[in-house]
């Protein structure tokens, strides 16, 4: 069954969905991402990811990047979609928009809905020390990540996965999931459920000041074992590259030559006999160094 969707999404999580569907051999009628936005050390008009691979493998489908889906409503009711496929689009989407196919709108969010609903379900995953998360599609609705479920995969989290590697698993998980899924939704063999909303959690964007470790606590977790050590190693799993975990110098990190009272990134490390062992550390204006 070929898929006849229109597909929402922006960031590294969208683009490798849409790439595993593309060379399954179901391209969407179109895709809607975020405008180019300046980012990078160089200030550099950048285009989201989803943009980028459509260009690179040159692929026909139109582009729509307006900053207001019902901006584009005209064009979406054109394309005659069976169903709108969204995955990290990070846009309120209206139901003047999300209705118009006649299949609806179909989320992908990565975790058990609903557990981790909102914007950073990877993070508090690790963050949790959740040792299962997943996949889950579902019917979109006024609200966020709330309507009912179509389907769901699990997938374990491993001690080493951090948030890229993580990421990559979920969303290949996600086009797989997709595939299985969607045609026997289209074909009225999956009836979604709708969530337990009392089990719900609810995750938010996580901001720098909050990645900011006191010193004290990073030299617990270099120098003893306990959850000190626990902690830190989960929020560098979790929160690296962004916004990235940081601190101020400590006596523990000179002895890897940083420079004490300079701001310090932790950018990999490692647990070793319950102790966390840094090992690529950048402390402010500096590149990064590998220590361990």
């Amino acid at each position: 069954m070929k898929l006849n969707y229109c597909f929402f999404g922006s960031p590294r999580f969208a683009e490798i969905i849409l790439q595993e569907l593309v060379r399954a051999g179901h391209p969407p009628l179109a895709l809607v991402c975020n405008p180019d936005r300046v980012a990078g050390k160089h200030r550099e008009l950048t285009a989201p990811t989803t943009k980028q691979f459509t260009l690179t493998e040159k692929l026909t489908f139109p582009i729509f990047q307006s900053e207001r889906p019902e901006e584009i409503i005209n064009e979406l009711t054109e394309l005659k979609a069976d169903f709108f496929l969204v995955a990290a689009y990070a846009r309120i989407i209206p139901a003047s928009v999300f209705g118009l196919p006649r299949h609806g709108s179909v989320g992908v969010h990565p975790s058990l809905l609903p557990r981790h609903r909102g914007s950073s379900p990877i993070q508090q995953a690790i963050l949790s020390g959740d040792t299962e998360t997943g996949v889950t599609l579902y019917a979109l609705d006024a609200k966020t990540d709330h309507g009912p479920t179509i389907s769901l995969r699990s997938l374990s989290i491993e001690p080493s996965d951090d948030y890229i590697a993580l990421e990559t698993k979920l969303a290949l998980s996600a086009a797989g999931l997709i595939l299985d899924s969607i045609p026997q939704f289209i074909s009225g063999k999956i009836t979604p459920q709708e969530q337990n909303h009392g089990q719900a959690t609810m995750t938010k964007k996580i901001t720098t000041a909050e990645a900011y470790v006191p010193p004290d606590k990073v030299c617990d977790a270099l120098t003893k074992t306990g959850e000190a050590a626990q902690v830190l190693d989960r929020l560098v799993r979790a929160l690296n590259p962004e916004p990235g975990v940081w601190t101020m110098g400590t006596p523990e990190l000179v002895a890897h030559k940083f420079i004490d009272k300079k701001r310090v990134k932790i950018l990999k490390g490692f647990l070793r006999n319950g102790i966390f062992v840094p090992r690529l550390l950048q402390v402010e204006g500096k590149k990064p160094v590998i220590v361990n």
